[in-house]
């Protein structure tokens, strides 16, 4: 029979409290929350998998964003849905799920690198450091939006993933050969992916390995930094390659190198800081412990650097560069223009639970007299005590099951006019397709009926018969392109019923099928 150590309990037991509190936030959502972790773009990656691999469509009629999140978001979920058949809903928990339980996997790795052997058992800190990410948003703030990015597919979550993976594989005792084939390939893959790899991971790494270089370390390291280097290089091409021959095509970023606009993303990223700070909770309390921890493990690696074994140095210095790093990226590219942009930057916050749970091991393994058992069993005690009170299993059940009220609405109107094909917006159009109980498709169109080919397999527009408008987000004079037969009008929508018209082939604007 396997027997679990005592501390491997605790850690089990602390990665329970950081589920519960998942499954509790999800029951706690209200209807403007439920629509932001239910969206058009968490739902990206399973239209592209029903696509691809139930309907047989190819990739290369895809129209996608510059950061693919092919790996390791679109990889865990179509390894999933393959696997399970479950529904989507409850596929897209499950990725969240595992996502997660990655980092946190990922982080006890390295937090068993930088801590003595005394204070590994300390590890369970780790998921309940993370897990206050959620209890946050239904005790105190109300608002779960920094957990959404820890929990959700996509949105920049796959550099950070991968950043962890391939510096936990250059930490092991795997023979160097091994090491530099394994970065060389894995940047290629992760370049690919998504370009703020750079930012979160080859920059820092790079500096990392300048700044802690040791003489018995030249080779070895730049072996690594030249494979490093040799690997993004070589994804950056490929992605070019892949975009210059049509085999997937990739829609540019709105804003990249905006660099007059330096100064106003700075003030938006400090404002935003500034308003999460000023909030009484654990968030407030994660953002000052992510802050400070910066410049203590700088100060921590320049007093102890003789002392201190070669990968506590590495890790020091890593978390500190890549926080700069991460944390500067969007704002020096000028594209920090919102409080959604917190998506590019935010890993830092999540990274920092290593340290925390390094520091809280250290002031209950030397500072505070009770015995380890008692204060750890107490504190796990309390926490699943505190989230069990907020679990709502009606809650969470409504989440896996979501139907909002506007894609009822449209259900409705369809079933009773029996419409089949429409356009609308972004928001609507794909959220509607998935998950609409009457089989309606809606392509994403902009403002003048053109079509918005992100996210979508352009044949989808040329193939078939449309008979219906979602006309809110529509400029009346778009509309005038339309023979209107009837008028719906409904609390969210205003459905437009039309005589049937078509996208012809090639073509960005619609025309009606003249009689």
């Amino acid at each position: 029979m396997l027997k679990v150590s005592k501390e491997n309990q605790l850690y089990i037991f602390g990665c329970a409290v950081l589920f519960l509190s998942i499954i509790a936030a999800l029951g706690q959502l209200n209807k403007h929350y439920s629509d932001i972790f239910i969206n058009s773009d968490t739902l990206g990656i399973p239209h592209l998998y029903n696509d691809i691999v139930i309907d047989n469509g190819r990739i290369s009629d895809w129209y996608w964003s510059s950061s693919p999140s092919f790996f390791p978001d679109a990889f865990i979920y179509f390894l999933l849905a393959g696997t399970l058949k479950l529904s989507v809903l409850k596929t897209v928990f499950l990725c969240g799920i595992v996502e997660v339980f990655i980092i946190v996997s990922l982080l006890t790795y390295l937090f068993k690198k930088i801590v003595s052997k005394d204070l590994q058992k300390y590890k369970w800190l780790i998921p309940v450091f993370l897990s206050m990410y959620f209890i946050e948003g239904f005790y105190f703030s109300h608002d779960p939006f920094l957990s959404f990015f820890l929990y959700a597919s996509g949105y920049h979550k796959g550099p950070f993933l991968n950043s962890l993976i391939l510096i936990c594989f250059f930490l092991n005792s795997s023979s160097n050969t091994v090491k530099y084939i394994f970065i060389c390939i894995f940047s290629v893959i992760a370049s690919f992916n998504d370009r703020l790899y750079l930012a979160m991971l080859a920059v820092p790494f790079i500096l990392t390995i300048l700044f802690s270089l040791k003489k018995t370390e030249i080779k070895h390291s730049f072996i690594s930094f030249l494979c490093l280097i040799i690997g993004c290089f070589a994804g950056m091409e490929l992605f070019n390659w892949v975009a210059a021959n049509k085999l997937i095509t990739f829609i540019a970023p709105h804003k990249i190198y905006a660099f007059d606009n330096i100064i106003p993303s700075l003030n938006n990223f400090a404002s935003q800081m500034m308003d999460y700070l000023r909030s009484f909770g654990f968030r407030s309390f994660q953002i000052i412990f992510t802050f400070l921890s910066i410049p203590a493990c700088l100060v921590y690696y320049f007093k102890n650097r003789n002392s201190l074994g070669q990968t506590q140095l590495f890790l020091l210095l890593f978390y500190v560069f890549f926080s700069i790093c991460t944390f500067a990226a969007p704002i020096i590219n000028g594209n920090y223009t919102g409080i959604d942009t917190i998506r590019y930057n935010i890993y830092p916050f999540f990274f920092a639970a290593i340290f925390f749970a390094s520091g809280i091991g250290f002031l209950l393994e030397k500072k505070v007299k009770i015995s380890y058992p008692v204060i750890s069993l107490s504190l796990l005690i309390g926490f699943t005590f505190i989230i069990s009170l907020k679990i709502n299993a009606d809650g969470f059940k409504k989440y896996l099951n979501y139907y909002p009220e506007n894609l009822s609405e449209i259900d409705s109107v369809a079933g009773k006019y029996n419409l089949k094909k429409g356009i609308g917006d972004y928001w609507s159009s794909r959220k509607s397709t998935i998950l609409s109980k009457k089989n309606i498709v809606i392509l994403s169109v902009y403002e003048g009926c053109n079509i918005q080919e992100l996210g979508t397999n352009i044949n989808w527009y040329y193939e078939g018969e449309f008979d219906f408008v979602l006309a809110n987000s529509i400029s009346p004079e778009a509309l005038k392109k339309f023979n209107i037969r009837d008028s719906i009008t409904t609390k969210n929508y205003k459905i437009l019923l039309v005589d049937k018209y078509i996208y012809p082939k090639g073509a960005y604007f619609p025309e009606t099928i003249r009689k």
